[in-house]
């Protein structure tokens, strides 16, 4: 079979995936060269020189049908990378929310371990809420470190997604979560993502917190006037009230993994309202 004759296929995918044909086909989503591809039998879980399988470069590409079609001929669904990466972290980081639940009803673990990244950091990165939510209800660890970020938080943060700040912190991640000593809010403050910082401050944001400089999020501000300023300078000045605390508090206290289904199976409408709210 001549790949190179299918128009739909750019010629530059061939150097890019080593000339590997099932990675070529899944990464194009030419549907039926791949099943043509698998029922001559070659192997889904071939390798390139990555180690990426033709799962990963399908989920990449948010090419589900062939995702779904690896996987019904023995694609392995926790297949690692080079770097340890799965082809649910790939579908979280090309943002394709129906190969994320794809995977996950194959049985892809949501907290694969020995990662440099996890597919909740993957998904927070791009931005993407479906995804990001649909890990959440899986049960993806809300705060774990990646080695480049910190928490997922710290990720959605850099990337300046104020909307998957919320999801997070709504589901229960800690919005004073450290890495080297800074905080969300820091990063906020230091890429002067106001929007985002708002979202951090309703629901915590500790802004007396010192990074490893010994510099509050203020500090980091670029011009010392405006919105941003004025807002970390407020707070400093004014101490929050009892209810924000208590609040806070509560919050911290329940597992942060379980808050959602804890405030949504054991506690009165009222109170899981107050504890899932945000401000005063």
């Amino acid at each position: 079979m001549n790949l190179e004759e299918n128009g739909d296929i750019p010629q530059h995918v061939y150097s890019d995936l080593g000339f590997y044909p099932l990675h070529v086909a899944a990464a194009s989503g030419n549907y039926f060269t791949l099943r043509e591809l698998l029922r001559e039998g070659h192997s889904p879980n071939s390798t390139n020189f990555d180690d990426l399988t033709p799962l990963h470069v399908a989920c990449l590409k948010g090419k589900t049908e062939c995702a779904e079609l690896l996987l019904n001929f023995g694609a392995r669904v926790n297949a690692r990378s080079i770097d340890a990466s799965t082809p649910l972290c790939d579908a979280c980081a090309g943002g394709s929310a129906d190969c994320v639940r794809l995977l996950l009803k194959h049985g892809a673990e949501v907290n694969p371990s020995l990662l440099l990244t996890s597919p909740l950091h993957e998904a927070s990165l791009k931005g993407n809420k479906e995804c990001v939510e649909l890990l959440i209800n899986a049960g993806a660890q809300l705060n774990a470190m990646d080695c480049n970020f910190g928490t997922p938080l710290h990720a959605t943060t850099f990337m300046n997604h104020a909307e998957c700040a919320d999801i997070l912190l709504r589901a229960g991640a800690l919005v004073n979560a450290t890495k080297i000593h800074q905080t969300p809010l820091h990063i906020a403050a230091s890429n002067n993502y106001f929007q985002t910082a708002k979202v951090l401050l309703e629901y915590g944001a500790n802004v007396f917190a010192l990074n490893n400089q010994n510099k509050k999020p203020r500090d980091l501000l670029c011009q010392r006037s405006g919105l941003f300023y004025d807002e970390l300078l407020r707070l400093e000045s004014t101490p929050r009230t009892l209810k924000e605390l208590c609040r806070h508090t509560l919050r911290v206290c329940v597992e942060p993994s379980n808050l959602k289904s804890f405030v949504n199976q054991y506690l009165p409408t009222s109170l899981a309202m107050y504890i899932s709210s945000v401000g005063v």
